[in-house]
């Protein structure tokens, strides 16, 4: 039996963890301004950032791009550089439908 399922599209999920260098609400309003330029970028099928414990400060991070090349040219954004320089998170755990660098 071969397996011949090939994912439409590339999927990703990420565990992140704030750094703590400024505050949980601060942090919040950071991850949703970069939610909301990133959900309409060409190639961007979903962006969603989820906070799953106060107290932990973490978050899950769902995205769903058309292919690997939307997903580089996301990266490569001066707001997604910009996020990232920030160092504001460290990523936990991430998976995705096909392999990818970070």
């Amino acid at each position: 039996m071969t397996n011949d399922f090939k994912a439409p599209f590339l999927y990703c999920t990420a565990i992140v963890q704030s750094t703590k260098k400024i505050g949980y609400n601060d942090l919040i309003e950071k991850l949703s301004a970069l939610q909301e330029v990133t959900s309409i970028e060409v190639g961007c099928i979903l962006f969603k950032i989820v906070p799953l414990d106060r107290d932990e400060e973490r978050f899950a991070l769902w995205e769903i791009w058309e292919n690997k090349e939307a997903f580089y040219a996301h990266h490569e954004k001066g707001y997604t550089k910009a996020f990232f320089s920030e160092q504001l998170d460290t990523i936990e755990l991430f998976e995705s439908s096909e392999k990818v660098s970070l």
